[in-house]
């Protein structure tokens, strides 16, 4: 595996680097149009929770992003500085009491688009495997 590293500061444009590296990334290795979208959307998420709610937007925390991205599968990890939570306790977005709050659909998006969301370190670090159609989507050892 050759990991690709960002440590950003806890502001959203200073994601863009990483996000043109990992577009550049799957491209380079022919993923079609809708795995793009799907990792683009994921990432994008993971990284506006991760400053937004991990770090409470704190410009003295930082946001760690790791990628690693070949012809089978991209894996992303974005790791922020907060308090981390428990992914169970997160209200569901499609109950009626939250249909029309303006956030907390996030999770359920990463969900929705990724083949793999697992979070660790008491919910600081969130890890996401995109599989490229076609590639058996069982975890490889070197994962």
């Amino acid at each position: 595996m050759t990991w690709v590293c960002y440590d950003i500061a806890s502001e959203s444009s200073c994601r863009m680097p990483a996000e043109e590296q990992l577009l550049e990334s799957l491209a380079d290795h022919a993923y079609d149009d809708h795995a793009i979208f799907s990792v683009r959307l994921a990432f994008d998420e993971a990284v506006a929770n991760a400053i937004k709610h991990g770090n409470k937007m704190d410009p003295s925390k930082r946001v760690s992003i790791r990628m690693d991205v070949d012809a089978e599968r991209a894996i992303i990890e974005v790791e922020d500085q907060g308090n981390g939570f428990c992914d169970g306790d997160l209200p569901d977005p499609r109950a009626a009491q939250n249909i029309e709050k303006p956030h907390g659909r996030g999770v359920m998006l990463m969900k929705a688009y990724m083949d793999e969301v697992k979070y660790e370190k008491c919910g600081r670090l969130v890890r996401m495997v995109k599989y490229r159609e076609g590639v058996s989507k069982s975890p490889r050892s070197d994962t």
